[in-house]
């Protein structure tokens, strides 16, 4: 059976792999392909013809946007408005077909924990020096509290870096080859993935943080027909399940209201908009301008096309839908 291929940002054993496996969970269907960036995410599944989705950070409960998947669906759309195959089909006239459909999301709670190299380690924990302590730099703010334990904070010698926290649990299993015993922090599919034990879990301070992932494929040019109707023909979802859409858009003009009239349609077709963000587009026509993020709850029964998607059109300069996907969940959590 040949696997589809799907890139997440790596490498294994992070909270984004661990995204990556919550959506595509039958390892005999879906192969999981580490990449070293965001970028090359959107490189992959924009250009390998091997690589059908990309599983992608958006936003953190805590630190907000992932400013570079937005930068990046700004640029994709940006870089594909010239598209010759969209001309033909486009029932609007400011409306443009982005090369990515958003079929699914995923939300990750991080939660780090306390790791050792093996069972045995484990087993002795209470009894142990540990010479080592490897971690991402970000995670030492996270888990001061925990390393300021009287208890823990003279377990070990050494606070180490490391470019993830995947990383961090290699480096351990490499000093307990060499006789040493060292610590990590991380996730618990780091853990499992490079078959350390944990020791404790949850140390992180603040209790709720969660990232939230989307998950990105290929459209295909049989989609770019249906995709007026919203609809894409990858389904990752129940027909009876909550649905959202993402919209992108710039106003039709630069004064005041200009944003307001947009927004005033989904009042006006009581319509729930969940998100709303902006990140800036430079200079546009000699005026400086922003792409628009608006996320909302799809509704079965109104008329989209003919008249809800057409006022959308009236009133943006351009405008594009990037999918409609199941609402994950861990949203509700």
């Amino acid at each position: 059976m040949i696997k589809h291929k799907v890139a997440f940002l790596g490498p294994k054993g992070t909270y984004s792999h661990q995204a990556a496996l919550q959506q595509f969970p039958d390892e005999t269907k879906y192969e999981l392909i580490p990449s070293a960036s965001i970028p090359t995410c959107f490189e992959s599944v924009l250009n390998d013809p091997q690589i059908e989705y990309a599983v992608i950070p958006l936003e953190n409960s805590t630190n907000g946007q992932v400013v570079f998947t937005y930068d990046l669906i700004r640029d994709v759309l940006n870089q594909n408005h010239n598209d010759e195959n969209n001309q033909f089909i486009n029932d609007y006239n400011n409306r443009k077909y982005p090369p990515l459909n958003i079929v699914g999301e995923q939300y990750v709670k991080i939660e780090h924990c306390l790791i050792v190299a093996d069972k045995d380690d484990l087993k002795n924990f209470d009894d142990l020096q540990f010479e080592n302590l490897y971690s991402h730099p970000q995670v030492w703010g996270q888990v001061s509290e925990y390393l300021n334990k009287p208890d823990f904070k003279n377990k070990f010698k050494n606070i180490i870096d490391c470019k993830s926290t995947s990383e961090a649990m290699v480096k351990c299993k490499e000093d307990k080859e060499r006789g040493a015993h060292s610590l990590a922090i991380g996730s618990a599919a780091g853990a499992k993935v490079n078959q350390c034990e944990i020791v404790a879990e949850g140390i992180n301070n603040m209790k709720g943080n969660t990232t939230r992932f989307l998950t990105f494929v290929k459209r295909k040019d049989n989609e770019k027909q249906l995709s007026s109707l919203l609809l894409n023909s990858e389904t990752l979802y129940e027909s009876n399940e909550n649905k959202i859409v993402m919209l992108t858009f710039t106003t039709l003009k630069d004064g005041p209201g200009s944003l307001v009239e947009v927004l005033k349609i989904f009042q006006n077709f009581n319509i729930n908009m969940t998100s709303i963000s902006s990140r800036p587009i430079g200079q546009q026509s000699g005026k400086w301008q922003y792409i628009f993020y608006v996320e909302y709850e799809y509704i079965d029964g109104l008329n989209w096309r003919d008249e809800i998607l057409k006022e959308i059109d009236d009133r943006c300069l351009t405008w594009a839908l990037w999918g409609i996907f199941p609402r994950d969940p861990g949203y509700y959590s």
